[in-house]
């Protein structure tokens, strides 16, 4: 049995952290979640973007009860006495071995539904594929992509129903920061040289990733 924080709305319609009950989550044989009437569990999610504007796909495991092979972005259930920024934390790291911070988080919405509400989050990290740690049962692979791959996925039936309904539905807000991220970082490497008494500026870049296989297929 997991424990989940839950949540109430406050006078404003925000989500109001409670400290004194929780939710319950079982297998569906079991009984399956329990979440008390007027309150909701808390879930997170993340867009992880690097400074090349690519963005972070894991592949879920075939195990997994939900879109078993599809394609997705990191997140989970807030379990009881975490804050929302805890779990996002938490979740990213168990599932790719990529460490941020509690203010490497950009909140960019939350949404509310029957039973929990979403908090959807931006991060802005450069870290090398070679270097992701998947999790055992959760995540079989991993793929920086840029925005046209990643929407070729989405267009291909592969990716996970939730995460497209979610990308599809903040899009605009998502490539604004995708775009905002690749000029500063361009600013940021930008350097002068000078040659026979005369300076230039310079700048590094690279090429995009590509390759996705189907739903269900694992990447080599």
């Amino acid at each position: 049995m997991e424990r989940l924080s839950l949540y109430r709305k406050d006078e404003k319609g925000l989500p109001l952290r409670l400290t004194e009950i929780y939710g319950t989550r079982r297998p569906a044989e079991e009984g399956g979640t329990e979440i008390p009437e007027g309150t909701w569990a808390m879930a997170v999610a993340a867009f992880v973007i690097d400074s090349r504007g690519r963005i972070l796909m894991t592949l879920r495991a075939p195990e997994k009860e939900a879109w078993p092979g599809y394609w997705e972005n990191s997140g989970g259930a807030s379990r009881f006495g975490e804050t929302a920024e805890e779990s996002m934390v938490r979740e990213l790291f168990e599932e790719t071995g990529i460490p941020v911070t509690e203010e490497d988080l950009e909140e960019i919405a939350t949404v509310w539904f029957e039973q929990s509400v979403l908090k959807v989050y931006l991060i802005h990290k450069d870290w090398p594929l070679e270097d992701i740690v998947l999790q055992a049962g959760e995540t079989t692979d991993a793929r920086w992509c840029t925005v046209e791959e990643y929407e070729d996925v989405i267009a291909r039936g592969l990716m996970c129903g939730p995460v497209k309904e979610r990308y599809e539905a903040l899009r605009e807000t998502i490539l604004e920061h995708l775009e905002r991220w690749k000029k500063d970082s361009i600013s940021a490497e930008r350097q002068e040289i000078t040659i026979y008494g005369k300076t230039f500026g310079c700048t590094s870049g690279g090429e995009g990733a590509g390759f996705f296989p189907g739903a269900g297929q694992r990447a080599h």
